[in-house]
């Protein structure tokens, strides 16, 4: 029998993931698997079984969310080892990107036993791998203002007071952007480099972004009246935020984030999670994760 090992957060959609685990370990195994299931304690903990699956096995496979795919995903760096996707999590955007299936576990695992691989591009940030988007500045704020739950849970609910206390409150300070060397923008208030278009919820940022061109696109906003980022909100929504008033786009291999201010440290978000604050540089490492896919 093939081996395959499972990587669960049980924490993932509130605990579903932790449910769900027993069916796909069922469905992979009535399709020939031998099935592994390590189930993460902490932050990192999923990078750590990844970096330690052998070398024999058919595929890893994330059962969570977002920040548990790319966990795996910084696991298998360097590694032909098929990345497998279960997404049982908030925004499930690679999944999304990928065109994966929710709540279906008998669709899932007949993708992951069928072995067809899409290799994706990868980004790095400051040497951390994403997979999906960075943000300085607005989203950045968000993520280090945002609280997960007692048990590090996540929720849309959960960031909706952090999204509002953002937008009315922050001074929204300016940034320097370098797409391979050239200077973009220089009193830009937002920045987001896109791996992919899919954002959380119903937004796109980054909508011109592919996951497989060997490119990393960058959005970045001027302008920080609350009419203005009104606007950019609902073209966000409608997936043609690079059409608006005051919102520009640029694709490249390397794209670094100074602020305008050097005394300003301006928040920055990787996939989702607080990443520090700039200066950071994002570098696109092309076809770099093999993922399992319809």
């Amino acid at each position: 029998m093939r081996p395959i090992l499972l990587i669960a957060n049980p924490i993932s959609g509130r605990g579903a993931a932790a449910r769900v685990v027993p069916e796909v370990q069922r469905g992979l195994e009535a399709r020939g698997f031998a099935v592994d299931v390590h189930t993460t304690t902490g932050p990192g903990d999923a990078t750590r079984a990844a970096r330690e699956a052998p070398a024999g096995v058919a595929a890893v496979v994330a059962v969570g969310g977002d920040g548990t795919v790319t966990e795996v995903a910084e696991g298998l760096r360097g590694r032909e080892i098929p990345l497998g996707i279960v997404p049982i999590g908030t925004a499930n955007v690679l999944a999304r990107e990928v065109g994966l299936p929710r709540k279906d576990v008998e669709a899932l695992t007949a993708i992951i036993a069928a072995g067809r691989v899409r290799r994706l591009d990868a980004g790095e940030l400051n040497g951390r791998l994403f997979l999906l988007v960075v943000g300085a500045g607005f989203d950045g704020e968000i993520a280090h203002r945002h609280k997960r739950g007692p048990d590090g849970s996540n929720s849309y609910s959960q960031y909706v007071g952090a999204f509002f206390g953002t937008l009315l409150t922050s001074p929204f300070p300016g940034m320097r952007i370098e797409v391979d060397g050239k200077v973009v923008a220089t009193d830009a208030a937002h920045a987001s480099v896109g791996n992919t278009r899919n954002y959380g919820g119903p937004f796109q940022v980054t909508s011109l972004a592919r996951p497989d061109d060997g490119l990393l696109d960058v959005t970045w906003l001027e302008g920080r009246s609350l009419p203005r980022w009104l606007g950019f909100l609902v073209l966000a929504i409608g997936r043609k935020l690079h059409w608006a008033p005051g919102a520009h786009t640029a694709r490249g291999k390397a794209i670094r984030i100074v602020p305008a201010d050097p005394a300003v440290a301006v928040p920055v978000q990787r996939d989702g999670d607080p990443f520090g604050t700039t200066p950071v540089e994002a570098r696109v490492i092309p076809q770099a994760v093999p993922v399992l896919v319809p």
